[in-house]
C-alpha cells in the first residue's frame, strides 16, 4: 500500500504526532510506503493508493482532492483542531474564518475523516458527519518515563501565540502564585506572556524549541508541574491533551483549567 502524505509542514508538531513519525513507524512495522510532496500533481496521485491530507483548508487542497477522486483514489483527511469555531483572539481566526467553505468541502470529499479527540467526533456528529477518533501517536522511543521522585521545583507553561489569551484569563492566579511561592521557579516557554510586566526573580522566559529539543529539555529540567489553562470553548474542549503525553517523559503533574 502506498500513501501520499499532503501536509502544511512535514516537520511541525502536527506531523510529529499525527503524520511523519507514525507513518515512518508504520512503514517499518506494516510495510506501508509513504511519500511527501510539496506540489502535488496527477503524476503523484496515480502512483499512490491513498491520499492522506492533514488539515486541508485551501483551494489548492481541494483541487488535489478532486483530482484524486477522478482517479478513484481513497482520501483520508485528518483534523487535530476544530476549525469551525476558532475564538477571535486566535491569530489564525481570520484565515480559517475565510476558509470555512473550503474546510466543509474537504470534509465532504473525504472517504474517512480522522479526528484527534472524542469531543471533535461529537461536534462532527452534531453536523451529521461521521469521523474516526485516532489519538496522537505516543513514540516510546523518544518519550522515556523518568523517576517522578526526582522532579525540580519548576512550574512550566509552554504555548504558542494562539494561547496567550488563555493564559491571560488566569493572570491574577499566576501573579498570586509567583508572589507567594518564591522558592519555586515559573518558566514560560515559546511565547512570553505580555501581561507579566512585573519583574520577579523566580520567573523565566525561555525561547521556543523544536519538538525534539523540547522533549529533551523536559527530561533534563524535570518540572514538577506543567500547566496549560484554557478558556472554555468548543475549540479548546476538542483539543488534544498533548501535555499529558509530554508529562510522562519527565514525571510531571499536569494542571489544566
Amino acid at each position: 500500500m502506498r500513501i501520499l502524505y499532503v501536509t502544511p509542514n512535514p516537520s511541525d508538531p502536527l506531523a510529529f504526532y499525527r503524520g511523519s513519525v507514525p507513518l515512518s513507524r508504520m512503514r517499518k512495522s506494516h510495510g506501508i510506503d509513504f511519500s511527501y510532496a510539496d506540489a502535488v500533481g496527477w503524476n503523484h496521485i496515480v502512483d499512490h493508493d491513498i491520499i492522506f491530507f492533514q488539515r486541508p483548508f485551501t483551494p489548492q487542497h481541494l483541487q488535489v482532492m478532486r483530482m484524486a477522486k477522478d482517479w478513484g483514489k481513497k482520501i483520508v483527511v485528518d483534523y487535530d483542531d476544530w476549525l469551525h469555531d476558532l475564538m477571535q483572539d486566535n491569530p489564525a481566526y481570520f484565515l480559517y474564518e475565510r476558509s470555512k467553505a473550503f474546510v466543509s468541502e474537504a470534509e465532504s470529499l473525504a472517504d474517512v475523516i480522522m479526528v484527534a479527540t472524542e469531543k471533535m467526533q461529537e461536534l462532527y456528529s452534531a453536523r451529521g458527519i461521521k469521523s474516526v477518533v485516532v489519538p496522537n501517536a505516543y513514540d516510546t522511543d523518544l518519550f522515556t518515563p523518568c523517576d517522578a521522585s526526582d522532579r525540580s521545583k519548576i512550574v512550566l507553561w509552554r504555548g504558542s501565540s494562539s494561547h496567550l489569551m488563555d493564559n491571560f484569563s488566569v493572570r491574577s492566579g499566576w501573579l498570586e502564585l509567583i508572589k507567594q511561592h518564591t522558592d519555586w521557579q515559573f518558566v514560560f516557554m515559546n511565547v512570553p506572556p505580555w501581561w507579566l510586566f512585573a519583574d520577579f526573580d523566580n520567573t523565566h522566559i525561555v525561547e521556543g524549541k523544536d519538538i525534539i529539543q523540547y522533549i529533551k529539555s523536559l527530561e533534563e529540567t524535570k518540572p514538577a508541574i506543567m500547566t496549560h489553562p484554557l478558556v472554555d470553548s468548543d475549540f479548546n474542549r476538542s483539543k488534544v491533551h498533548v501535555l499529558l503525553d509530554r508529562s510522562k517523559s519527565c514525571g510531571s503533574c499536569v494542571c489544566r483549567s
